[in-house]
Order: structure tokens, then C-alpha cells, then sequence
């Protein structure tokens, strides 16, 4: 009880979607508790039995954010805190003294925040009840009992289960149990684990019963800017596409080198195995990839040949195409030629979790209001856009599996987020099994954790402190954090490489376009992608390694409960469980009560002993199975009775709010309706909302596919067109041809500027082969109205070669151009990472060696980070941006001398005034005040828009002297303007500082103003009589004797003093 300053506080109001009760506050080591006793209607009848009181328990993991609220000065408002949950649950407590309410404060931000590790969460203490206690969920997923199930591991079903992962060597985010094909030895395993991101290469996790297809998953392959290839993943991929036939892979094969033991040995241990049966074994291999692409003649063909298998990335285009700058990116299918490979364009973990923030805004005061939510606001957040994505990615996998009759490859960039999404969706569409209440959560167990989902990331259970703000603190800059967020407004946390937001590419779907921030990039055990060896002593997770990173967290596995839920709600008589089982499911995910959602792999769930030490979540539920059923459930099959068929694909034009999840009514999210009718103008996001499909590719020409693929462009042409487009907007300097400048051909004839453009497109990509890897199509020079899809396969071009190509013909104008556009998007970035830093702007020097960024703010140790982290993550962040050559870029932090006289820190501090409901003239006076006690000269704010009435106006606060026009305007006037977007609608604000001169330069400019006066006192003088002409020679005569006399007077005194002295030493 160390961290509890106060453990009981009486006399507290609860307010909660309106209404409030007065009670009794108790803060316990893991939990809020709030009691009180109901009131009884005027009805009832007084009873000789106490009233049982009823409580209110909140988790401490459980809290997103926390605000306190002193009362304010001469007023009668009690000082309160406002909590936030990731259960949707919005609740305020009210406390009469305000230092109560401030202890309780910092009780709360202790248990919560100062946690420090994993094992001292609740899950570890926590003693269930007797119906829990019997059981062991922990035993409930067998990976061998499901591989089974699904027919693996048997002789004429072409997999295994290979075990190099038995000690998490191989991949430590893997599981220890891998089902791999039959012909694919552990030796090509440990090769192709190298090609893949985190050694995350392909293995089943799910095996259709009907036609043997599969579903596999894996990470993004090391393809890089050099086409890298691996011929062992091609290996792999063949075997995995070409399991379905109806006997084992190459079963009529058998040289004559072969004997039995050795064409059995890949079914056993991968230590039992030789050098010389591996040998072996790769010659099967090699047979078999012969086989699937077949002869030169083209006589011998596989089963399968026909189908159309499919590798599934995840991700968008774009993004998938960017990440090879850093070594990474999708697979070049002029190796895969076995396979049609899609994009469907889901975005990355930041763009939903700000997906998710936006909602929450318009819920945000439901503890205060019994309002509905903003529904304009529900309508922007993209939230059900992202829903209906993931469910359109499933059902186009689902459909390849089971009516296509072709095998699927998952992946999107590492594998645990996206992949896991898509994966366990289409498996619940293709088995009724996943259906069922055991068989669901055998799923999360298999796709989810045994898989490593990253939950203790992307769930951040030991919270941040960035969650927890002084509401008057953080405004008047008391506060050791700077400046707070609040509503969902400035969010700038953590890692810089996945902050960027999609910054920089101007579109938020195109966030994974800058290196290392696809969303799922996270630093894990190591950097390097491939296996590593690791030491065979346990090793636990560290303190700052279990630290919450606010940019890693994302609701990925709320939005698999989600579209489950819409699956739920279409097929309401396919599924065994209710809708409650996922809500109380997607609780006791932040819950921390139970073990099962506290770590990011199977490995450190193994090293930290979670099955002895804590317990299964699947105990609360199956101990409370009745209450979780489906009245509604018809566990029949018959795919001739329509409603009873064994697939389901989700009905995209019926996905709606999952109103219960949110804490709110149907009515209130979805609008009024009749019970099973689609939402309201569904026909309208339909007809705007763009297919999830974003590109397919092969290795020759691009195709298309019935199920959903018609209109999707080439990936290549895609590129290509963009690529087109940036060149041409270049300045290139072409010399006169046959007489003519070419700068005038376009004149009055805009068509035909174009055609030298594009000659000089095709004579820079002849001049560079290396670059464009495509052929130049026989039309190019000609004007066309639309790009053309005439390439083979697009390999994205070298921006820095492409610069050095026309570096000299770029003109001084758009030189001067681009660093202005450098300028503005460093400041607009800093603006927006360093909001809670008190970021007032950034100077750029610029040397021969080095280009030196200095960020002004007013907390320079938050800007620099822990050892200078953050600081250097900015670094690398902007080098690679601007394609800054290593180690030619700094960054320094300068700290704001007077934050008072910041137009940028005072005009953010009216923001978040403004956000938390401050009253506008409060507001504004307030930050009037401040800013001219800090030595400001004059002070100008305005603040224009709908402040009280439904028309806008405009309000403004001056104070002291100000300049508005002239050269001293510029040099002396400090301005800011931002924007506040309140439930009334937008509010701009403009704060205007006048500084006075400062000789430093530190707080004001170095120069006076030029009507500036400077007073200087006379010094004191004495008078000097001049002498009158006629009588100066007599008085200069006068002078000189009187002058004479005294010398000889001082002469003979000096004398008498030695003869005295002498007269008195001969005596002695």
C-alpha cells in the first residue's frame, strides 16, 4: 500500500452517463471501487433489511485516460476526475475537498502507471471462484489434437509437423510446432527463414477438409531494391500450393539413390536427421519445384496448375512497394509464377488507432451528458470503412479456399496484426467448428497467440503517464510533462519511426510509405530479421522493455471481435455463442485478471511460467457457460437448405456500429430502424467506399478475378503512372530541336508540350536500365489521355538516381521552392510530434558537412528522450525522409528562454483550455495575463467561430502596445494561429505577442525600434572662469608666482622633516 495516499474517501459523486449518486470511494493495490447505496422510488415501501449497496469496480489496466480537475478559483465547482476506459466506460468523480480529490489522483496514477512489470498485475494474485477454480483452460488448445482434426500430419495429405522451433531458436514470435509440407526438410526451413522478416516463414494454419486447400501466413519477404530471391521460400511455396493433389507430391518419384528410411526421415524429429538424408530430401525438392513449373515442352503439369492460387498482402500498394528502401517489401512474382498475388490495402496499427480516438471523441462525454454520440463524428472516425476492409479481405480468402478451390498465403509485414485478422476471419467463414464456443477459442489460442499477436504491445497494460494529466498544471505549464492531450487531440507519443501518421505522403492510408513504419515494424528481440541463436538459460523480459509505448498500441484484436460481431449479427443462428461473449471477452482483454492476453509470444509466456502462475480466460467463460449461449444457434449443416450452408462470406452492405461495445443503445449508434433493415443511407458509403482489392500482380500479364477483382488496376501500371507523373513535373533543360524552343511549343497548345516530355521520360529510362526495370512501350512518346498498363512487372525506381539525372537542370526558382517545402513540412511535423513538448519552432543551418535542425521548446529533456532515445529517432526519421546521406543531419534541442513570450506555446495552451471545456473570456484572459507578467510589450487574441450562438463571430482580447504594420511587425510581432474543433463546430485562434528588444537575442529581437528615443542624462560639470582679455597677462603673472611660492613652501617643509629625522637617529 506504499503508493496509496488515501485508501478510502467518503462523500464522492459519480457521475455517469448523466446521472449521479453519491458514495463511498475505496482505492485497493488493483482495483477503483465506488459503493452506494440505491435509492428506493417513492413507491416502495420502507424494508426491516439493509439495503445491499451496489459498487462500481474499475481495473487500473483497464484506464486510457485520466484527468483531474482542481476547482477552480472563486468558484463553487468541486474538483473532480474524469476516467476514461478501454471498455468504452466513461465515469467522473466529484470530491468536495480538493486535496482528497488530488490524493486520489496520484493513488490512481501509482497503482497504474508505476507498475513497473507484468507479474505484478492483478492476474497473478488473482483467486477465482469454486466453479473456476475446477478448471484449466490452459490445457483447453492441443496444437497436435487440432492438427489432427484438420488432417495433418497424415500420410496422404502431403504435411508434417516439423519441430525446429521446439526451443523458439528459429523464430521466437513463432509457435514451437510448425505444420509444414512433407517434402520440405528443416535445412530448407533455416534458408528460407532468412528470406522472411523475423524468420516468419510460410506454415499452414488452416486445412480445408473438403478439397485438402490451405490457408498459410507469413511475414513480408527481404525482397530490397536489388530483387533479392531465396530460391529455398520458392521452394516452400511450391510444396505449399502443391499439397491438394490427391496423393502425396511426387509419390511417382523414386530414384534410385532413395531407400525408405530416408524418404521418411522429414516425418520425424529435425534432430534425428542426417546431413546425407537433407541431400536428399532438397533433390525431392528439387523435383518438385520441376514439376510445378513444369517441362520446357509444357507436357508435364501438377494438380492444381488450374487453380488460382493466391499471396495476400495485406497492405496497401503503395506501402508494400516503399518498404523495399529498407531492405523489405512483397514478393517478386516473376518467382512465383504458380501464383497470383493481391493487395487489399488495409491499413497499418496507427491509422486505426486513430480511427479509434476519433470515436471515442464523440463519445467522450457521456460521463457528464446522457446525450447521444456526435454522429458526424462516428461518421468521420472511418471506423466501420476499416471494419468493412478486413471483413471484404476475409471473405475474398474464404472464397479462393472454398469455391475457388485454391491455396491462400497471408502475410503482411511482420504477421501479427493484419495477418492474424484475416487469417482467423476466413477460417471462421469456412469452419463451423470456429463457430462454436470451444472452437473459437481454440482459434484466438491458434491464430492469435500461439501465432504472437503482440498483445502486451499493442493492449499497453502497464499503461503511460501521458494518459494522466493536471488539467490547470498542464496549462499553466507547472507541469513537469508540458502540454497534455485531451479529446483526442495532440497526440504525439513514442517511437518516432512509427509516428509519422502519414505525414509526409500527405494520404493517411499511405502511412507504411516511410521505412520501418508499416504499423507492424516494431523493434522485437532483435534487427536483424533473420534467426538467431539464442541462449539456452531463461531469459526475462526487462523492465523497459514491458514499458507501454503509446504508438504501439492498437485496437487489432478489438477489431477482430468487431467483425466477428458482424458476422455474428448476420448469421445470427451459425454461431453458438452471443454477442455478451465477445463484449466481456474484449473487457478481460485489458482486464489483466487473466493470463492469457498479457504477452506478445508463446515464448515468453513459456520463459515466464504464465500456466503455473496465473489463469486461462476461457475459465470465466466456461464456468459461466450458460450465460454466453445463443438461443438462436442451429448447429445443422446442409449446404441444399439455404441459411444452413457450411460457408458463410460476410454481407458487406449490412455492417453496422456495435453499439453494446461502445457502452451505448442501438438507436443511438445505428439511428432508428426495424429490427434486421440495413442502416441508414448505406447505399451512399457503399457507392463512396473503395474496394478493399488495391492491386493484383502476376509474373506476366495483369488479370483480374471474379470475386471482387474486376476493378482493381495493376499494381505495376499503378506505379508506373506515378512515376510518369513525377517526372514529368520535373524542369527539364532541353536544347532547341530543328529551330524551335520547346518551351514555346506548349503555348496555346497544351497537348503538345506533352510529347517532349515524355521523350525525354523515355530517353532517361533508356539512359538508366538499371533504374526502370520495364520496357518502353512502342506508343510512350504519343499523348494519352490516361496511363497505360504496358508494364511487365514494376520495380520501384531510385529517387536519388532519378534527382542526380536532372540535379542540373533544376532551377534556382525551384530550388528555392523545395526548401520551402522542406521548411514547411519540418514544422508542420515538429508541430505535431512536439505539441506536448511545447514546440515554438525550428531553425535550419545549413554547412558544407552537416545540416543542423534546432527544435525550440520548452521542454528540451522530453524533445531529447531517455539518454537522448527520442532525440535520435527523430534524427534517423528525418534523414531518411529527405534522403539525407548518413550522418549529414542533427538535431538539437534549444530550450525557450520565456515560454511567456511564445506566440506557438501560448496559442497551444489556449487549445487545450478551450478543448476542456474552459470558458472562452476566461480562457483567453487567462493566457493575456500570462503572456504580458512575462515581460511582453502588448498582446493581441482573437478567437473566431460559433463561441455561443449558432453564427460565428469573433471575439478579441488585447492588452498593452502592439504593431500591426511596417518591417518592426515582422521583426517584433510573435504569431501563431490554430484551429479547435469543439462539438459546436471549428474555433480559430490567433495569439499576437509584442517583445521588446532584448541586446541577447534570447527573448526579443537584438535591434531597438526605429522610433525608438534614447534619453541620456547631461553629466554634472563644474564651471571654469574664462579670463577677461584686457587683464590676462597680469593675472597669469599673478598665477605663476603664487604657484612658485607653494612649491617652495612645500620644499622647505620637506626638508625640515629629514633633518628632524636625522637629529633623531644620532641620538639613539
Amino acid at each position: 500500500m506504499e503508493r496509496t495516499r488515501v485508501a478510502k474517501v467518503d462523500d464522492v459523486t459519480l457521475a455517469r452517463r448523466g446521472e449521479q449518486v453519491v458514495g463511498t470511494l475505496h482505492l485497493t493495490p488493483h482495483h477503483i471501487i465506488f459503493s452506494h447505496i440505491p435509492s428506493l422510488p417513492d413507491s416502495a415501501q420502507p424494508s426491516a433489511t439493509p439495503i445491499r449497496p451496489r459498487e462500481l469496480w474499475i481495473t487500473y489496466p483497464i484506464i486510457s485516460f485520466c484527468t483531474f480537475r482542481p476547482a477552480p478559483a472563486a468558484s463553487r465547482q468541486p474538483s473532480s476526475i474524469r476516467l476514461r476506459c478501454r471498455d468504452f466506460a466513461f465515469v467522473c468523480f466529484y470530491f468536495a475537498s480538493e486535496t482528497r480529490g488530488r490524493d486520489v489522483y496520484e493513488s490512481i496514477r501509482q497503482w497504474t502507471c508505476k507498475v513497473g512489470r507484468i507479474e505484478k498485475l492483478y492476474a497473478f494474485t488473482y483467486q477465482p471462484p469454486p466453479p473456476e477454480r475446477e478448471l484449466n483452460s490452459w490445457e483447453l488448445y492441443d496444437p497436435l489434437k487440432e492438427w489432427a482434426r484438420q488432417g495433418v500430419d497424415r500420410d496422404n495429405h502431403g504435411w508434417r509437423i516439423s519441430r525446429i522451433n521446439s526451443d523458439y531458436t528459429f523464430s521466437p514470435t513463432y509457435p514451437a510446432l510448425l505444420p509444414v509440407p512433407s517434402s520440405i526438410s528443416d535445412n530448407t526451413l533455416n534458408y528460407a527463414g532468412r528470406y522472411r522478416s523475423r524468420a516468419r516463414v510460410p506454415v499452414l494454419t488452416y486445412l480445408h477438409p473438403v478439397n485438402n486447400c490451405s490457408i498459410t501466413r507469413s511475414s513480408q519477404p527481404l525482397v530490397g531494391v536489388r530483387q533479392n530471391r531465396s530460391i529455398q521460400d520458392e521452394k516452400l511455396l511450391a510444396a505449399i500450393f502443391s499439397t491438394s493433389r490427391s496423393e502425396r507430391p511426387l509419390a511417382n518419384f523414386n530414384p534410385a539413390h532413395l531407400d525408405r528410411e530416408s524418404s521418411s526421415s522429414t516425418q520425424g524429429d529435425a534432430n534425428d536427421e542426417t546431413v546425407t538424408d537433407f541431400t536428399r530430401t532438397e533433390d525431392l525438392e528439387d523435383e518438385l519445384l520441376t514439376s510445378f513449373y513444369g517441362d520446357s515442352d509444357g507436357k508435364h503439369q501438377v494438380y492444381g496448375a488450374q487453380q488460382h492460387n493466391l499471396i495476400v498482402d495485406a497492405r496497401p500498394t503503395v506501402n508494400a512497394f516503399a518498404m523495399q528502401a529498407v531492405g523489405l517489401g512483397s514478393e517478386n512474382m516473376d518467382n512465383y509464377k504458380f501464383a497470383t498475388k493481391a493487395y487489399l490495402g488495409i491499413d497499418n496499427i496507427h491509422v486505426m488507432r486513430d480511427s479509434l480516438n476519433k470515436v471515442i471523441d464523440a463519445l467522450k462525454d457521456s460521463d457528464v451528458t446522457p446525450l447521444g454520440p456526435n454522429r458526424d463524428q462516428l461518421a468521420r472516425s472511418g471506423w466501420l470503412k476499416h471494419i468493412t476492409g478486413i471483413l471484404d479481405g476475409a471473405g475474398l480468402i474464404a472464397r479462393q479456399v472454398g469455391l475457388q478451390h485454391s491455396h491462400v498465403l497471408i502475410h503482411c509485414s511482420d504477421g501479427w496484426d493484419r495477418t492474424g485478422q484475416l487469417s482467423a476471419l476466413s477460417q471462421i467463414c469456412l469452419d463451423p467448428y470456429y463457430r462454436t464456443m470451444e472452437g473459437f477459442m481454440v482459434l484466438v489460442e491458434k491464430d492469435w497467440l500461439s501465432f504472437g499477436h503482440m498483445f502486451r504491445h499493442r493492449s499497453g497494460h502497464l499503461n503511460s503517464e501521458k494518459w494522466f494529466q493536471i488539467e490547470n498544471e498542464r496549462i499553466g505549464g507547472d507541469s513537469s510533462r508540458g502540454f497534455g492531450e485531451a479529446g483526442g487531440a495532440g497526440k504525439a507519443i513514442e517511437n518516432a519511426f512509427l509516428s509519422a501518421k502519414g505525414f509526409f505522403n500527405r494520404d493517411n492510408t499511405s502511412r507504411d510509405s516511410l521505412p520501418e513504419s508499416d504499423g507492424e515494424m516494431q523493434s522485437y528481440d532483435s534487427d536483424t530479421p533473420g534467426p538467431k541463436k539464442l541462449s539456452s538459460a531463461p531469459r526475462s523480459v526487462t523492465p523497459e522493455k514491458e514499458m507501454t509505448k503509446v504508438k504501439e498500441t492498437s485496437p487489432v484484436f478489438h477489431q477482430f471481435l468487431d467483425a466477428t460481431y458482424q458476422l455474428l449479427h448476420q448469421y445470427p443462428t451459425r454461431f453458438e455463442f452471443n454477442e455478451r461473449f465477445l463484449r466481456r471477452l474484449l473487457y478481460h482483454l485489458y482486464s489483466c485478471q487473466y493470463g492469457t492476453f498479457l504477452y506478445n509470444s508463446e515464448k515468453e509466456r513459456v520463459e515466464s511460467k504464465a500456466k503455473e502462475r496465473t489463469r486461462s480466460v476461457w475459465d470465466y467463460f466456461l464456468a459461466r457457460r450458460e450465460q454466453f449461449l445463443n438461443a438462436k444457434y442451429d448447429p445443422h449443416i446442409d449446404d441444399h437448405k439455404r441459411g444452413k450452408e457450411r460457408l458463410i462470406f460476410p454481407r458487406l452492405s449490412e455492417v453496422r456500429w456495435w453499439a453494446e461495445a461502445f457502452g451505448r443503445t442501438d438507436a443511438e449508434m445505428n439511428g432508428f430502424r426495424s429490427t434486421g433493415s440495413p442502416p441508414a443511407r448505406r447505399e451512399n458509403i457503399d457507392a463512396e467506399r473503395s474496394p478493399v482489392l488495391t492491386g493484383i500482380e502476376i509474373a506476366q500479364d495483369p488479370v483480374t478475378s471474379s470475386t471482387g477483382m474486376k476493378g482493381a488496376h495493376n499494381a505495376a501500371s499503378a506505379g508506373m503512372a506515378a512515376v510518369t507523373s513525377g517526372i514529368s513535373s520535373l524542369a527539364f533543360s532541353k536544347p532547341k530541336e530543328n529551330g524551335q524552343d520547346p518551351k514555346k511549343l506548349g503555348r496555346g497548345n497544351p497537348k503538345r508540350a506533352e510529347t517532349p516530355l515524355k521523350a525525354d521520360c523515355s530517353k532517361l529510362i533508356e539512359r538508366q536500365p538499371t533504374i526502370f526495370a520495364f520496357e518502353r512501350h512502342p506508343n510512350f512518346g504519343a499523348p494519352q489521355p490516361r496511363p497505360r498498363p504496358f508494364l511487365r512487372q514494376l520495380h520501384p525506381p531510385n529517387r536519388n538516381a532519378i534527382m542526380a539525372a536532372v540535379q542540373g537542370a533544376i532551377s534556382k526558382r525551384r530550388k528555392f521552392v523545395a526548401d520551402g517545402v522542406f521548411y514547411a513540412e519540418l514544422n508542420e511535423f515538429f508541430q505535431r510530434e512536439l505539441a506536448e513538448e511545447g514546440y515554438s519552432g525550428v531553425e535550419v543551418r545549413v554547412t558544407p558537412t552537416v545540416t543542423d535542425i534546432i527544435i525550440r521548446a520548452t521542454h528540451t529533456q522530453e524533445v531529447l528522450g531517455e539518454q537522448g532515445r527520442r532525440i535520435r529517432e527523430l534524427t534517423s526519421l528525418i534523414q531518411k525522409r529527405f534522403k539525407f546521406p548518413e550522418n549529414s543531419v542533427s538535431l538539437y534541442a534549444a530550450k525557450v528562454q520565456n515560454r511567456g513570450l511564445s506566440a506557438v506555446a501560448q496559442c497551444e495552451s489556449l487549445r487545450y483550455k478551450l478543448l476542456n471545456g474552459l470558458a472562452v473570456r476566461r480562457a483567453c484572459y487567462g493566457v493575456l495575463r500570462f503572456i504580458m507578467e512575462s515581460g511582453a510589450k502588448g498582446c493581441e487574441v482573437v478567437v473566431s467561430g460559433k463561441l455561443r450562438a449558432a453564427r460565428a463571430k469573433s471575439m478579441k482580447f488585447t492588452d498593452g502596445f502592439m504593431i500591426h504594420s511596417g518591417q518592426p511587425a515582422k521583426d517584433f510581432i510573435d504569431s501563431a494561429t490554430r484551429h479547435v474543433l469543439l462539438r459546436q463546430g471549428v474555433l480559430g485562434i490567433k495569439v499576437k505577442i509584442m517583445r521588446g528588444s532584448d541586446p541577447e537575442g534570447k527573448a526579443g529581437p537584438q535591434k531597438t525600434l526605429p522610433d525608438s528615443v534614447t534619453i541620456i542624462e547631461p553629466k554634472e560639470e563644474q564651471p571654469v572662469l574664462q579670463p577677461m582679455s584686457q587683464d590676462y597677462g597680469a593675472k597669469a603673472i599673478a598665477a605663476q608666482q603664487a604657484a612658485e611660492q607653494q612649491r617652495l613652501a612645500e620644499q622647505q617643509a620637506a626638508e625640515g622633516q629629514e633633518g628632524a629625522g636625522a637629529e633623531t637617529f644620532q641620538q639613539e
